[in-house]
């Protein structure tokens, strides 16, 4: 992690500035209104290779454009394509009204980037639709402020711009009328040609929280200068007996874990009392059952894909009245977690981040790290390895 906090970026206003990469394409990558480059964590990791990135938190996101244009100059980027996410769209517009010598293109994740598009993005976000150790971020999503020139910023822009919004699942009346009124609004704000509008079918607002596929999708369709169509998320309908949990492959991505093993340490003594995981599928297949037994507790968690969410959720309780709850997906050969641990005692709530590991067959690792300071330094919780009984 690179984290760059120069007296240039604090003249700038810009309070961090996270880089990633040094070839491909130039990205700018800009949250929403008081969120951190955290947000863009993911996206960051999985493209390093890919682009040459830059995200940013922002101190004020109603001034973010004169702030990221002495950035550009700072960085020396040029042909960048600006990325917003939520008022960080409205954010990367006026960067190209202002910057048209440095930036590309601009895509815009789910937000208002006309006069009037507050209106069409009612935000009662639910915080059960964040990751734990995301909720602090987000509740910045309500307080959002209005951009109120857009229109005339929006007709300014002569550089590509998509739009890529979400819509409700499958086919339905809500779709439609999401659809409707969106582009109602751009032919009321007389949106230029250069703006482009693709839907997802099915996703949610924060669109690189949940589907991270179509954003990477659309990410590079876009830095290639291909056009970048409708995304659906429908799957081909449930055959008679069909479990949904079996017509969706996102739910076997967990079964590497499934089987009866025998753990030690990845280091250090094997304590004298054997630890023992047994992990089984229930339910129609839909709920991965651990059941663990150790040197010192018992414990087990269910796991489920939320298909709404494409996400997995793990439940955890133990013999010493331990209780976690993480959120996660499968990422480069990986099943990455991340949630908060509770003490029974304390009650404090402890960022932790878990990790499985596959190493063959018959092999896997878990690796569970923490952080007392926020997020900035990791300790490891336990490192485990897994060897299936035979």
């Amino acid at each position: 992690m690179i984290v760059v906090t120069t007296a240039a970026v604090a003249a700038a206003q810009v309070a961090e500035v996270e880089k990633r990469g040094a070839q491909g394409p130039s990205l700018l990558l800009i949250p929403d209104a008081g969120v951190s480059w955290r947000s863009w964590s993911p996206f960051l990791e999985r493209n390093a290779e890919k682009y040459r990135m830059v995200a940013v938190t922002l101190k004020d996101s109603e001034t973010g454009a004169a702030k990221l244009s002495a950035l550009l100059d700072q960085e020396r980027l040029r042909g960048v394509i600006a990325v917003g996410q939520g008022s960080g769209g409205a954010i990367a517009l006026a960067l190209a009204a202002k910057r048209p010598d440095a930036v590309s293109g601009v895509m815009a994740l789910n937000g208002p980037i006309t006069s009037r598009g507050d209106a069409l993005d009612p935000r009662p976000l639910s915080l059960d639709y964040v990751a734990p150790d995301r909720q602090d971020l987000y509740l910045s999503l309500l307080h959002a402020a209005p951009h109120s020139p857009a229109d005339t910023v929006l007709r300014a822009v002569n550089v590509p711009v998509l739009a890529l919004r979400s819509i409700p699942r499958g086919p339905s009346a809500e779709a439609a009328r999401k659809r409707e009124a969106w582009n109602a609004e751009l032919k009321r704000a007389a949106a230029p040609l250069n703006v482009h509008t693709a839907f997802v079918d099915g996703g949610e607002y924060l669109l690189e929280e949940f589907l991270p596929e179509v954003v990477d999708d659309a990410v590079e369709r876009f830095v290639r200068g291909q056009e970048v169509k409708d995304y659906s998320k429908l799957l081909p309908p449930l055959q008679p007996g069909e479990s949904p949990c079996s017509h969706d492959p996102a739910y076997r991505a967990f079964d590497f874990w499934i089987g009866d093993w025998d753990v030690k340490p990845a280091q250090g003594p094997v304590p004298p009392k054997p630890m023992f995981n047994r992990i089984t599928r229930e339910d129609a297949g839909c709920v991965i059952r651990e059941a663990w037994s150790g040197a010192a507790l018992t414990g087990q968690s269910l796991n489920i894909f939320d298909a709404s969410r494409r996400l997995w959720r793990q439940f955890w309780a133990d013999s010493n009245g331990g209780v976690h709850e993480y959120w996660g997906r499968w990422v480069k050969g990986s099943m990455r977690f991340s949630g908060l641990v509770r003490g029974p005692r304390s009650g404090v709530a402890v960022p932790t981040r878990l990790t499985f590991f596959v190493l063959g067959p018959d092999k896997v690792r878990q690796f569970s790290e923490q952080s007392r300071d926020g997020g900035k330094t990791w300790s490891t919780a336990y490192d485990l390895i897994y060897e299936r009984r035979k």
